[in-house]
């Protein structure tokens, strides 16, 4: 892609000026010494990425992930958060991370420094298993996540919590669902889900595609 990139880079192309830019870039202007993947980009072509490497940023040990953001206007690289970065909300202000280790996770407002729990219940007990972000609304309020967790109500993988409404449900009672998006403005629930009752005449018995609207 660009000359001299090697290993597990992030790169971003600007269809405007048809341009790639490498986002990881190291401080020495060497290669980077660990793996990334992005997360997010924004409309202003912030990048919300993971990484392990070392030589991102002084502030950064590496060997564990990072969640980092690249700003395009100036090049820098700002540490978030100790841990994975799973979603962000559509300008990037509202970033759902995670603890790689203790699987302990957090809604972060980037504008205030603030953070909210969402792997919670409606009652604001921690769910009994580790909760990973899949969508936020553009607004912040709403997170989807999947988790495991017995106590978060219903019967589903997938869940979505609303900050603000201080409330957690599942995206069906009908369960059996394995992944799900938002829309931007958090009416619209995207998920897949291989149960045949959802809908009339569907009789396929595979695992299909449905949008709920909220």
């Amino acid at each position: 892609m660009i000359t001299g990139a090697t290993g597990e880079n992030v790169f971003v192309w600007n269809t405007d000026t048809e341009t790639m830019t490498r986002v990881t870039t190291p401080m020495s202007g060497d290669e980077t010494d660990g793996e990334s993947y992005p997360v997010a980009v924004t409309a202003a072509g912030v990048v919300l990425f993971n990484s392990t490497a070392s030589n991102l940023r002084t502030d950064i040990d590496g060997g564990l992930w990072d969640c980092l953001r690249y700003d395009p206007v100036d090049g820098t690289i700002t540490h978030i958060f100790d841990g994975a970065c799973d979603a962000a909300s559509l300008d990037g202000g509202f970033v759902a991370v995670r603890d790689v280790s203790s699987g302990a996770s957090a809604l972060i407002d980037l504008t205030l420094g603030t953070a909210a729990a969402f792997c919670v219940n409606t009652a604001g007990d921690a769910a009994d298993e580790a909760c990973a972000a899949r969508s936020v609304s553009a607004d912040g309020n709403l997170v989807l996540f999947v988790s495991e967790a017995t106590n978060l109500g219903g019967g589903g993988w997938v869940f979505v919590r609303d900050v603000a409404g201080e409330s957690t449900r599942p995206v069906t009672s009908a369960g059996d669902v394995t992944d799900g998006l938002l829309s931007a403005d958090g009416r619209y629930v995207l998920f897949s889900s291989a149960k045949s009752d959802l809908v009339a005449d569907d009789g396929n018995n595979a695992e299909d595609v449905f949008v709920d609207a909220r």
